[in-house]
């Protein structure tokens, strides 16, 4: 996480419909963009991805507390 802090944000977007908030951040690390996506239905469920050039991949979703 603290690579993620020092790095420098490029874009933000935010989109949002009637059924999900969607927030988009790219990073710059290493030379690398990395987009962290953070999505969050109304009902209160989150789910997060983080991508990077190499095709790695993370995921994880909450359900509503």
């Amino acid at each position: 996480m603290a690579i993620l802090m020092k790095s420098r944000v490029t874009k933000t977007a935010i989109a949002i419909t009637p059924v999900e908030s969607i927030q988009q951040m790219i990073f710059i690390v290493r030379g690398q963009k990395v987009m962290l996506s953070l999505i969050v239905r109304q009902d209160g469920a989150y789910r997060w991805d983080i991508l990077t050039p190499s095709t790695l991949r993370m995921s994880r979703t909450d359900p509503p507390s």
